[in-house]
Order: structure tokens, then sequence, then C-alpha cells
């Protein structure tokens, strides 16, 4: 894995530390972690569709 910088203001980054911290990890480790468990909305949509199809084929 590489590294990365992100430019934040001081403000975002003091609250970044202060969450990451209180779940005992990184700050990169909580961006991580936002990243691989938040949706788009188109991926929201897929998965709402995906839930419908299953429902149906359950139904059926």
């Amino acid at each position: 894995m590489s590294d990365a910088v992100i430019w934040v203001e001081a403000e975002v980054r003091d609250r970044l530390a202060t969450l990451a911290d209180a779940r005992g990890m990184s700050i990169a480790g909580l961006l991580q972690e936002f990243a691989e468990s938040t949706l788009t909305e188109e991926e929201r949509r897929e998965a709402f569709a995906r839930r419908q199809q299953q429902d149906r084929a359950a139904g059926s």
C-alpha cells in the first residue's frame, strides 16, 4: 500500500485525530474504514435494487 497526502484544515485534522483516538486507531485507519463502509448514491440504489430483486425471488 502506498501513502497519500490529503490536505485538510487544522480543525478537521484535529477532529479526525480525536475520532481515531476514541476508536483506538490511526487517522489513516479511520479514513480507510470510512471509505470502505460509505456507499455512493449509485451504490445505494444498486444495493436497494438487488434487495428488491432478492425479495421478489424469495416471495415467488
